[in-house]
């Protein structure tokens, strides 16, 4: 089982992302990447996307090209009765 880690990169294509042109972006195989999570955007006016990478591809990065590892804990609802 595979290891994420979050990092977040700015886009600048005319279309939105895809798994497969960020993979081509970072130097990385698209199987680096989480399909579960996919793209996130997390910045719209900023066009900034989340993305979960493979642990032992981080060294592989295009320098410069994405910024992490960001912290992503477990987000569960409360026990309200």
């Amino acid at each position: 089982m595979k290891s994420y880690s979050l990092y977040t990169l700015k886009w600048t294509g005319e279309e939105k992302p895809t798994l497969p042109s960020i993979a081509e972006k970072l130097g990385i195989q698209l199987s680096d990447l989480n399909p579960e999570f996919s793209a996130v955007c997390v910045d719209p006016d900023k066009a900034v996307y989340c993305v979960m990478i493979d642990q032992f591809v981080l060294d592989k990065i295009q320098p410069n090209a994405a910024s992490g590892p960001f912290s992503n804990p477990s987000i569960e609802p409360f026990d309200i009765q």
